[in-house]
């Protein structure tokens, strides 16, 4: 099963816990949100590339390990309204190999590699990896953001043998393998992705922890998921992967989800706005602890007519979406 982002308050590279406290050697990132008023967002950093540095707002996406940014020699028409890397940089090299990849909703991308040093908010990172496209397919996520920050292992891209966490930590940048995402809240200081530790002044109460299993995914054990109080599926393996908004489980799970919410599993996945006003949340059960997942989460709310906004009217579209295993 797929968890999007909002359930993952934080992440680790491995079991042990973190010392909130050690942030002796940190960097640290804004995080932006795009996306209509009352629709699931997504979310976004700005990172330099190259010298001089060009500007690239990135998706942080747990769901891959890539790095990669638009290039100027892409397809004419393709990313008309995106920055594009230009390889007039003083400290870009070409790497051989090629950049392709596809995603869980099938889009794609296509492109070639090199490198060059990044500035992280002022944090100077050599030699990084990253990837120029030149072609893709299908890409809908990027109406504000450029490119892609991959921060999943290694293991999902051939040729992204390193992240840019990895980087930080192997350049004595930071000194954890570790990033933490605070995401934007009206209530809650603004967002942030840090890397190299636990901020205290990012949360309140205590944090809880649950194992990380090897693999090229940020994959966790599930005991229940739940909604009403009735078990919608048990002891499962989920991914917590900031690059999708999707819901994403097996047909025979999905099915008991959605029967208990009383909506059908139709193509379009429309649902009565006025209905999915009363849609409770989704309990899912760790080691130990809880998390609700509101339906705010699951169900998107998306303007009829943005431009015209007296109309006030909305369309309601449910973010569950079968897996075949």
């Amino acid at each position: 099963m797929r968890i999007p982002s909002e359930i993952a308050q934080w992440l680790e590279y491995d079991n042990r816990k973190v010392l909130s406290s050690n942030l002796t050697c940190a960097s640290r990132l804004p995080l932006s949100r795009f996306g209509q008023p009352g629709s699931i967002p997504n979310f976004y950093v700005v990172v330099g590339f190259g010298t001089p540095r060009q500007n690239f707002r990135l998706l942080i996406d747990t769901g891959s390990s890539t790095l990669w940014v638009p290039s100027d020699k892409c397809e004419p028409g393709l990313f008309a309204h995106n920055n594009k890397f230009k390889d007039i940089s003083e400290t870009f090299q070409e790497k051989a190999g090629a950049l392709c990849e596809t995603y869980g909703d099938g889009s794609s991308i296509e492109g070639t590699l090199g490198t060059d040093i990044l500035n992280v908010s002022g944090t100077m990172v050599v030699g990084v990896t990253f990837g120029q496209v030149h072609y893709a397919n299908g890409l809908f996520s990027l109406s504000a953001s450029d490119g892609q920050l991959g921060l999943a292992f290694g293991e999902t891209a051939e040729s992204f043998d390193q992240t840019l966490l990895e980087y930080l930590f192997a350049q004595e940048l930071i000194s954890q393998l570790v990033f933490t995402i605070v995401y934007p809240s009206p209530t809650l200081s603004p967002g942030k992705i840090t890397f190299g530790g636990i901020n205290p002044e990012d949360y309140r109460g205590e944090i809880s922890y649950t194992a990380v299993f090897p693999g090229e995914f940020w994959r966790v054990q599930f005991h229940r998921m739940e909604v009403n109080g009735n078990t919608v599926a048990h002891d499962f393996i989920g991914i917590a992967d900031t690059g999708t908004y999707l819901v994403t489980c097996p047909y025979v799970s999905l099915l008991n989800l959605v029967s208990q919410l009383g909506v059908y599993l139709e193509p379009e996945q429309q649902v009565d706005c006025k209905e999915a006003d009363e849609f409770p949340e989704i309990i899912f059960t760790l080691d130990g602890f809880r998390l609700g997942f509101p339906r705010d989460l699951y169900v998107d709310r998306i303007p009829l007519f943005p431009s015209l906004r007296r109309f006030n009217q909305r369309e309601c579209i449910h973010n569950f979406s079968p897996v075949t295993l």
